[in-house]
């Protein structure tokens, strides 16, 4: 799946300390293939709809939402997975990582992972069933029309090109934004974390996330697409962290209301837009 390559590419280094939790995970399921230990580059795992619970979320070993710890987790027709393995793959995007009980004895593997999932439309008619819950846990939607599918499966070789020099020019500009949002969260919250690696806008705590309010101006579309029923409390908070995102890649020391319009567009599976908005 091209599109995850190179969401995956888009990653950032692991830091020291990632790269060790990584390490540690894949010990409990054998060597790396390379024979390397520590590694920068991100881990990226797959998982199938026709994968089993324990091969999903764990069990004597972890499961391939611990594999992408700190990485990608790549998951091909999500609506065509089990109902127990939905339910299980929202509790762990929630908690960032999972509790397994295994001969009598409770172990914790953390799964704090980005995930990148697809869904089939067969029709413009019908769209994929998901629970309303686990597309709660996930900020993102989008709708790709055919066109942009059969792209993103046999890209010519002027595609690739092109691809490749947006990449490079991408992971500049996220790199860019992660140290706009380092230096806005970290000297306060690096105690909040308990940890000595930089947040993210999506890592941050609530705490600390509302230390820096949204306007009235700006928190007003979030709280009319909640009143209405099309976002939950988690969604609202959501949308103002992918807000931060988005004006971080912009450059911007704030939001703007175009940046809030925007989170507010990706979380609508339909791809529409409120009125009035842009997409930059």
């Amino acid at each position: 799946m091209l599109a995850a390559t190179w969401l995956h590419q888009l990653l950032p280094d692991l830091t020291p300390a990632q790269q060790r939790e990584v390490a540690a995970l894949q010990s409990l399921t054998g060597p790396p293939e390379d024979g390397a230990i520590l590694v920068s580059t991100p881990p990226m795992a797959t998982a199938h709809h026709s994968i089993s619970l324990a091969a999903l979320i764990g069990g004597g070993v972890p499961g391939a939402v611990s594999q992408a710890h700190h990485g990608l987790l790549v998951a091909g027709e999500l609506d065509q997975f089990t109902t127990a393995a939905l339910g299980s793959l929202r509790v762990t995007l929630l908690a960032r990582e999972t509790t397994l009980i295994h001969g009598g004895h409770e172990r914790r593997f953390p799964a704090n992972f980005q995930l990148f999932a697809t869904c089939v439309r067969t029709s413009a008619l019908r769209r994929p069933r998901l629970a309303p819950g686990l597309l709660d846990a996930i900020d993102i939607h989008l709708t790709l029309g055919a066109s942009a599918c059969v792209m993103n499966q046999h890209p010519s070789t002027a595609a690739q090109q092109r691809a490749g020099q947006l990449l490079t020019q991408a992971r500049t500009r996220v790199a860019a934004a992660r140290a706009r949002s380092a230096a806005r969260w970290n000297p306060g919250a690096r105690a909040l974390s308990g940890a000595g690696t930089a947040l993210t806008n999506a890592a941050v705590p609530t705490e600390r996330l509302h230390t820096v309010p949204m306007p009235g101006e700006l928190a007003a579309p979030v709280c009319q697409a909640r009143d209405a029923g099309a976002l939950s409390r988690r969604g609202a908070e959501a949308v103002w962290r992918l807000a931060w995102t988005i004006a971080d890649l912009d450059g911007a020391k704030r939001p703007d209301l175009g940046h809030v319009e925007q989170a507010l567009a990706l979380r609508r599976a339909d791809g529409t837009r409120p009125a009035g908005s842009q997409v930059r």
